[in-house]
């Protein structure tokens, strides 16, 4: 498994904040704690002055049919003339759907993330419906979930994989949270996406704290990649300075991403 090249640079142990390089496969360089920043309207300072972007795709049940049909060369144009340059940039497909896919719908749609994406391979999010029972999380959906995650690894594998796999992690409950990083931990993957499904971050400190340790457990957080996106921020609305607010309350994650808004 390709992973990020992560490189502590120090630490404030009374803060616990660990300050990392991290090098994609393309040489480009930035240092965490950092932000990342969605294309809503041009912004030639936010633009200047982040090196990690967010390019998200909604994909429902039509797109999912779209791809089928033979729209994936025009998509994927559209979302690399929307990457930024000497960053990070982050293909996120926020996947609407209530069930997993069938298999040849999954294999079009893994083929199609590797392609439109550039240094990394962003797992997508999913809706909670994906994995829960009525209201209460299903073990049996959050098991659906994980051989989901596995069917896209290993078709992307299985053509030939030169980039880096982010694994997607659910803001829930340890006891399912932790099968999903133990998951990703057995696939060689070292770097993570914690999806809050818009949830306030620090409402939720036990569960984020969980799959951080859990993600410790099996590689050194000061050699891991973490990202935290779908994020809600009840008491900060301003879009380009609330993710900041929040850098030195959760200094494990190197970077914090935008809220995805689904109607």
């Amino acid at each position: 498994m390709k992973t990020l090249k992560v490189r502590e640079i120090e630490r404030d142990e009374n803060l616990g904040t660990i300050k990392k390089e991290i090098t994609l496969t393309n040489g480009v360089s930035f240092t965490s704690p950092s932000r990342g920043i969605k294309q809503i309207k041009p912004n030639i300072y936010l633009q200047s002055n982040t090196r990690v972007k967010e390019i998200v795709k909604r994909i429902d049940e039509k797109a999912l049919d779209s791809l089928e049909e033979g729209a994936s060369a025009r998509i994927a144009k559209e979302i690399k003339d929307s990457y930024q340059k000497d960053a990070l940039n982050l293909v996120i497909f926020n996947l609407i759907i209530d069930k997993v896919p069938d298999k040849d719908k999954l294999s079009t749609l893994a083929h199609h993330l590797y392609a439109s994406s550039e240094n990394t391979v962003f797992l997508p999010t999913v809706r909670p419906a994906l994995i829960k029972e009525g209201t209460k999380i299903s073990a049996k959906r959050i098991s659906n979930y994980q051989e989901m995650m596995r069917f896209i690894i290993k078709e992307i594998q299985t053509v030939g994989n030169s980039k880096v796999i982010i694994g997607t992690v659910p803001l829930i409950a340890p006891k399912y949270s932790r099968p999903i990083v133990n998951f990703y931990l057995e696939q060689g993957i070292t770097a993570f996406a914690i999806d809050a499904n818009t949830s306030d971050l620090l409402s939720h400190e036990t569960e984020a704290r969980s799959i951080l340790s859990t993600i410790n457990s099996g590689t050194p957080l000061n050699e891991t990649f973490i990202y935290a996106c779908n994020l809600g921020y009840p008491h900060f609305e301003q879009d380009e300075t609330r993710a900041d607010d929040f850098l030195s309350l959760f200094a494990y994650i190197d970077v914090m991403g935008g809220t995805f808004k689904v109607k």
